[in-house]
Parts: C-alpha cells; sequence; structure tokens
C-alpha cells in the first residue's frame, strides 16, 4: 500500500520567515521541497540544514534554514477534535485534507 493511501497520516506545516506557509497531509505534497544540492525525495528534517520550496507562484527554488521543530496536536483517537487554531498555521491545506495524527510545524528561516 502506498503511504498516501493511508487514512492517517502527520500534516506537515512549514511557517516561513517572509510570510509564506506551506501545509499538507500528503507525503505526495513534500515533493516541493528539497535538501539543497540533493534532488532525492526529502526524508527528514533537521534543525539548521538548508532546504529548498519551489512555490507555486515562482519556479525558481527558495532557500530556507530549518530553525526549529514542533510536534503538536499528537491524536490519540479518531473520533478526538480538535478546537481553535494555532496562530502560526497555514489558512490553507495543500492536497487532500486527511484526519492527521499529528501536526510536525517546521519553522523556517528564508536566506537571500
Amino acid at each position: 500500500m502506498k503511504i498516501d493511501d493511508l487514512q492517517h497520516y502527520p500534516r506537515f506545516v512549514f511557517s516561513c520567515s517572509d510570510g509564506r506557509c506551506y501545509s499538507t497531509a500528503e507525503l505526495e505534497g513534500l515533493k516541493y521541497i528539497k535538501r539543497e544540492h540533493i534532488d532525492s525525495p526529502i526524508d527528514a528534517f533537521y534543525t539548521g540544514e538548508i532546504i529548498t520550496i519551489i512555490w507555486d507562484t515562482d519556479p525558481t527554488p527558495v532557500r530556507y534554514k530549518v530553525d526549529k521543530i514542533d510536534v503538536r496536536d499528537i491524536r490519540y483517537h479518531t473520533d478526538e477534535k480538535l478546537y481553535g487554531i494555532h496562530g502560526d498555521d497555514c489558512s490553507v491545506i495543500q492536497g487532500k485534507e486527511k484526519f492527521h495524527l499529528m501536526s510536525i510545524f517546521v519553522f523556517l528561516e528564508r536566506i537571500k
């Protein structure tokens, strides 16, 4: 079974210092994010590493440094509800919205 076929998956939120935000609950949604100088699919995020994101508004990759990583909204039951919103969350989720088991917030500092 492909990971994207799973009903439940973590949601990744990329909150960027330049005001951009990207959120996805699909593994396919990570294809726009790469480690600098490595073209293979990303399989981890590390504080301090340099990544690039290709935004849908600009085909030129934008460089970011991973500033910090937070894990939030860990759920123990699929019927568990979340209330309220995080001020540093995105207003739109890219791709198919799924019940997410947790939210992984990756805070990025733009490198010019």
